[in-house]
């Protein structure tokens, strides 16, 4: 079974083991926590078993709606005590700023190393004066023909570059 999807069933079939584990101790004696725990773990055991239906079977609209609806109730709750800071940056004319999710640098072969940032950032610095349309495809590119033709994760890049 590929870690694509073993790693999300483990996590699914864990979640919803200890969710109604929790959930019997607080039929039995309810405690506010005991419910808390068991409606956190369910939904993280819902959007966990999105992941591996997604992963087996393909995704399709309704399963990234379950996925990202589910998931993102789990992340609120973990995010929202964070200080995330506020800063403000200037771009000078000919500077480009690249973002991108995970799975850009965690794009891999099977059973092999990952893309990684310094692979990216070895690649980015190739890149300099290109349009920002030129790398976004050649990064889209590059983490595609390194984890030949299966990458797992979303790739998602945000290139801004200021011409003037």
């Amino acid at each position: 079974m590929e870690s694509v999807i073993f790693y999300p069933l483990a996590a699914t079939v864990i979640s919803a083991i200890f969710a109604a584990t929790l959930w019997r101790q607080y039929r039995r004696k309810p405690r506010a926590y005991l419910l808390a725990w068991s409606i956190a773990l369910a939904i993280y055991a819902v959007a966990a078993l999105t992941e591996v239906i997604g992963a087996a079977g393909g995704w399709n609209p309704l399963l990234y709606r379950i996925y990202y609806y589910f998931g993102a109730i789990t992340v609120v709750g973990v995010l929202a005590g964070q200080d995330w800071g506020e800063g403000e940056e200037r771009l000078e004319p000919g500077e480009t700023l690249v973002m991108f999710t995970d799975g850009v640098p965690d794009a891999r072969r099977a059973g092999g190393p990952m893309f990684g940032e310094e692979r990216l950032v070895e690649l980015l610095s190739t890149l300099k004066g290109e349009p920002a349309v030129e790398v976004c495809e050649r990064v889209v590119e590059a983490a595609e023909v390194f984890a030949e033709g299966d990458v797992a994760d979303d790739v998602t890049l945000v290139v801004l570059k200021r011409n003037r």
